[in-house]
C-alpha cells in the first residue's frame, strides 16, 4: 500500500469513527462493587461499546464529572439529577438523560433491636458519602420524616459503614442501590442487622403521581440475612450522558443496550428491570431533561422486553 493510500484509508476510518461519535467513552460508574459499577462493567463487554470505567462516589459525582466534561456517560438517580438541574443551569444544559434503566431500592439497615424507622431518632446513622446519591436521598428522607436533626450523621463509605454497623459503632446505615447489592448479598445469614420497612403513613409522605419516588418491595431472602419481605421506597435511575454526544452516538448506545438484553441479564440481575414501557413513560414525564436524540430513539423502541 502506498503512502497516499495509507493516508486515505486512515482518513476514512477516522471519519467513520467521528460519524458514529464513538471512541473509548469515559463512564462514571460509582464505587467498586456497587450496582452502578457492576452494571457499567457489563456494558463494557457488549460489542460496539468501549468504556473507560471511572470509580466514583455515586450519582452526585457522576453528574459533576459529566457537567465538567471529565466523563461522557454515567449512571445517576433521577431525583438527584433533577434537583441538581433545577439548582444549576450548567447541569441542566450539559447533562442529559439517555435511557431510564431501573428503580433503585432504599435500604435502611439497622441493629435488630431497632424495629421501626421512627426508632432511629437519637441514633448514629450512616447517610452515605458527600457527593453520593445515597447522601442526597437519605438526607431528603430523614428531613421529610423529621429525623434529620435528631440523628448523629456518619458519612463513611458504604462498605466501611456496614462494618461499623456490624461492630456496633453505628446503629443504622442507609444505602440506595439496586437490589441485590453485591456486597450485602455476601453477608452471612447470621448477620446482626436487618432491613426496616416504611409504614403506610411514611410512604404517603413520598409517593405521589409523577413524583421521584415509588413504593416497592424487597422480596424475602433477596439477602441471606433477610427472611422477610420489606416495603420500601424506590428511586428511578438512568444512564446519563453529555449533551455534546452526537445523535448517532446516542442512537448506537441505546440500541446496543436494548438489543443485548439477554446478555446483560446474564451478567447482572438488575438488568431484568429494563422495560420499554417504563422507559417511554419516564421519557414523557421528564422529557425536558432528556438528550433530544434519546427521545427520538425511545419513540422507535417496541415494547418487547
Amino acid at each position: 500500500m502506498t503512502r497516499k493510500q495509507t493516508i486515505f484509508f486512515s482518513l476514512v476510518i477516522f471519519l467513520a469513527g467521528a460519524l458514529w461519535g464513538l471512541g473509548r467513552l469515559r463512564f462514571a460508574s460509582g464505587y467498586f462493587g456497587g450496582t452502578y459499577n457492576q452494571m457499567a462493567r457489563t456494558l463494557n463487554r457488549l460489542p460496539g461499546l468501549s468504556l473507560k470505567i471511572i470509580e466514583t462516589r455515586g450519582s452526585g459525582e457522576n453528574i459533576s464529572l459529566i457537567e465538567k466534561g471529565q466523563a461522557d456517560l454515567g449512571f445517576a438517580q433521577l431525583d438527584v439529577l433533577i434537583h441538581e438541574a433545577i439548582a444549576n443551569r450548567k447541569v441542566k444544559k450539559n447533562v442529559k438523560i439517555l435511557l431510564p434503566i431501573y428503580r433503585e431500592e432504599v435500604h435502611i439497615l439497622a441493629k435488630k433491636n431497632i424495629q421501626k424507622i421512627s426508632d432511629l431518632k437519637g441514633t448514629k446513622v450512616n447517610i452515605g458519602t458527600l457527593g453520593s446519591g445515597t447522601y442526597a436521598t437519605a438526607s431528603t428522607i430523614l428531613k421529610k420524616l423529621g429525623l434529620y436533626d435528631s440523628i448523629q450523621k456518619d458519612t463513611s463509605p458504604s462498605k466501611s459503614a456496614v462494618s461499623k454497623l456490624k461492630n456496633g459503632s453505628l446503629d443504622a446505615v442507609i444505602l440506595i442501590g439496586g437490589a441485590p447489592i453485591s456486597f450485602l448479598a455476601k453477608e452471612s445469614k447470621n448477620a446482626n442487622f436487618h432491613l426496616l420497612s416504611f409504614t403506610a403513613g411514611e410512604l404517603r409522605a413520598f409517593v405521589r403521581r409523577g413524583g421521584a419516588y415509588s413504593r416497592i418491595k424487597i422480596r424475602a431472602n433477596m439477602y441471606p440475612w433477610q427472611s422477610k419481605k420489606v416495603t420500601t421506597l424506590a428511586v428511578e435511575s438512568a444512564l446519563i450522558g453529555s449533551a455534546n454526544l452526537s445523535s448517532s452516538a446516542v442512537k448506537t448506545i441505546i440500541n446496543t443496550i436494548v438489543q443485548n438484553e439477554v446478555e446483560l441479564i446474564m451478567s447482572h440481575e438488575k438488568w431484568t428491570d429494563l422495560d420499554i414501557g417504563f422507559i417511554k413513560k419516564t421519557a414523557r414525564r421528564k422529557k425536558i431533561y432528556f438528550h433530544p436524540a434519546a427521545l427520538k430513539v425511545i419513540q422507535t423502541l417496541k415494547e418487547e422486553l
